[in-house]
């Protein structure tokens, strides 16, 4: 009898972190799927706060289960309160082009692919913190139902990105 094994990664990220779940399975394709949710948290950490979060996370690397605030650490136990978690595995898979999205998933899609983009990137710390702020307004509206904000706010999100680039594309050049 083959039994299904799961290994579970819980990754800092820009937006918070991401959990990576490996389930390995002969009888799955190519022995194994991975799914990625990324845990979307409120702009109210400072970058200080965050950044004492990520070291805590990479000291603990393949943590089990969900990250926890100490309880002295309020605004960070009510950051992982209220935290949005977005599966991207999926969203990624799919092609715009192909696919017919109603109008609210389109809003999702693009946003989740804006972020995407931006995580690549190395960011100062003040785009950094625009950044999540943008993604935290998207995923606020979109749930809100205000699917032209969330749009927007992924489109903010990618000229952020774009412009980051620009500029260090320009800088290499100079």
């Amino acid at each position: 009898m083959t039994r299904t094994s799961v290994h579970q990664v819980v990754l800092p990220t820009l937006w918070g972190y991401a959990t990576l779940t490996r389930r390995s399975h002969p009888a799955l394709p190519q022995g194994g799927s991975t799914r990625r949710v990324d845990t979307v948290l409120p702009p109210v950490l400072s970058p200080h706060e965050l950044a004492d979060f990520h070291r805590r996370l990479r000291a603990r690397p393949g943590a089990l289960r969900r990250p926890t605030a100490k309880p002295a650490e309020r605004r960070l136990r009510e950051a992982l309160r209220t935290a949005i978690d977005v599966r991207t595995t999926g969203v990624l898979e799919h092609s715009p082009q192909t696919d017919l999205f109603g109008l609210h998933d389109l809003a999702l899609d693009s946003l989740v692919r804006a972020m995407r983009t931006a995580s690549t990137l190395t960011l100062a710390e003040h785009e950094e913190a625009l950044a999540r702020q943008l993604v935290w307004c998207g995923f606020v509206a979109a749930r809100d139902g205000e699917v032209g904000n969330a749009l927007d706010a992924a489109a903010a999100l990618r000229q952020l990105a774009t412009q980051h680039a620009d500029a260090r594309s320009g800088d290499a050049a100079a």
